[in-house]
């Protein structure tokens, strides 16, 4: 007996879907980054972290001592305002999450999405899919099974430099400003 053309159509997009496709929702996710003037690029990978999280998500945000070589640190927002803007915006986004942040504060040490063999899945951009790839050998090393690595895009920046969107050039930004006001 033949299917209705509205059902084998959906057998076959179903049979032509890959793997990596079809699970984008896990318990227990993580994702990291400075998080500084939490801007549209931040913003995209904390929605993508709480979209693809079904219960529990960690965020690591770089402590303040590791920001010490900045350009123009002294416009830097702290750890704690940095921290409660993620927090606030992931909230926003996805309210009944748990949301768990701690600081990361040596790069040489390891991270909560590396020791933690419960966590699931990392969410990071393209820039830094690389550090992601080094969290899942570290994991295998471990015994652990590795994280699903979801992978966004950067976001462009407008403009003059039109690079991608970043804090360090936000900062540069009013930092011309300031001294443009100050002469």
């Amino acid at each position: 007996k033949e299917l209705p053309q509205a059902q084998q159509v959906q057998q076959q997009q179903e049979q032509q879907q890959p793997d990596s496709q079809q699970q984008l929702s896990f318990d227990n996710v993580a994702v990291g980054g400075t998080f500084d003037r939490l801007h549209a690029g931040h913003r995209l990978l904390l929605a993508a972290t709480a979209l693809v999280s079904s219960s529990k998500v960690f965020v690591g945000i770089t402590a303040d001592n590791l920001l010490a070589k900045k350009a123009n640190k002294h416009l830097l927002q702290d750890y704690n305002h940095r921290r409660d803007a993620a927090v606030d915006f992931m909230v926003m986004v996805r309210p009944g999450l748990s949301i768990t942040a701690g600081a990361l504060t040596d790069p040489k040490a390891p991270t909560v999405a590396e020791l933690d063999p419960t966590m699931e899945a990392l969410v990071v951009s393209q820039e830094t899919l690389p550090g992601g790839e080094a969290i899942n050998e570290a994991r295998i090393a471990r015994g652990f099974a590795p994280l699903h690595l979801v992978v966004v895009g950067v976001v462009g920046a407008y403009g003059a430099s039109a690079g991608k969107l970043s804090s360090t050039t936000l900062r540069e930004a009013d930092a011309s400003a300031a001294e443009g006001q100050a002469s």
